[in-house]
């Protein structure tokens, strides 16, 4: 049956695959092998889900961002191994996966496995799968754990740190001082990505949705999606910026990153001076 989900998958991975040899020439075909399987399989589960904003949009924007970070890291610091690369792209890539029905052994329809120690978690049938946002990263943890953990190029359990590192709302009061370690700067190209997102203005009322079908949305004063926009510039400095500036001072390298970083500028911009 035609998907066109299947048409920007083939797409995607086939410019993975040259962003992956563009950065490492010399580097074994096998992880290129690794990198289309592992995305073909993570990104056709994300594409499945039906939640209204954390789905295959925003997960390319996060490896999208996730690219252009780890280019300036290597630009700058040098020492983004091969190996490096691999598991944080396949780690972006997987970023979105807890949101999917059906990718944790033991899931059954609404009934979903939400722990290592087999928690469920019923998932009410008028709910979107948006409502997995409080559980979400232990989901992609058990995902990469169960379908990575025998595969040769990769380590499962590192995967599943660099996830430790995604957005959880509300803001943790504290995000301690971790921001230049890989799985930190996954966590960065997540803020980023949705912050840069071309059309942020537009999704901004699927993110209010979300949020308050998870019923997240009151806990961070939210009561509609003006509230969101209207919080943007506090938010931002208050939460944001601190998690992303390494991130950040890493995208000024290229003209790719500089595009992103532009376009999060306009956006802060146009928040702040709103009349």
């Amino acid at each position: 049956m035609f998907k066109p989900s299947d048409i920007v998958i083939d797409a995607y991975l086939d410019r993975l695959s040259d962003e992956y040899r563009r950065a490492h020439p010399d580097a074994s075909t096998v992880a290129q092998t690794t990198l289309r399987r592992c995305g073909r399989l993570a990104l056709t589960h994300t594409a499945r889900t039906n939640a209204l904003y954390t789905n295959m949009d925003g997960c390319l924007l996060t490896t999208e961002v996730a690219l252009r970070i780890v280019e300036g890291r290597q630009i700058e610091c040098f020492d983004v191994t091969p190996d490096d690369w691999l598991h944080f792209i396949v780690a972006s890539l997987c970023s979105f996966t807890g949101f999917a029905r059906g990718v944790v052994p033991g899931d059954t329809g609404r009934d979903l496995v939400v722990g290592a120690d087999g928690e469920r978690f019923e998932l009410p049938r008028d709910r979107t799968d948006g409502f997995l946002y409080p559980v979400y990263i232990e989901r992609g943890q058990l995902f990469v754990r169960h379908y990575f953990r025998t595969d040769p190029m990769l380590d499962a359990e590192r995967l599943a740190d660099y996830l430790n590192h995604m957005t959880r709302f509300p803001f943790p009061a504290e995000y301690g001082t971790d921001r230049n370690s890989l799985g930190a700067l996954l966590g960065s190209a997540q803020l980023i990505g949705h912050a840069a997102d071309p059309r942020f203005h537009q999704r901004v009322k699927r993110f209010f949705r979300q949020l308050d079908e998870a019923g997240l949305a009151g806990s961070m004063g939210y009561n509609n999606a003006q509230d969101v926009l209207d919080s943007y510039p506090q938010r931002f400095w208050r939460h944001i910026m601190p998690r992303i500036e390494v991130a950040l001072s890493y995208l000024k390298y290229t003209g790719e990153g500089q595009t992103w970083l532009a376009r999060m500028n306009a956006h802060m911009l146009a928040e702040e001076h709103r009349d």
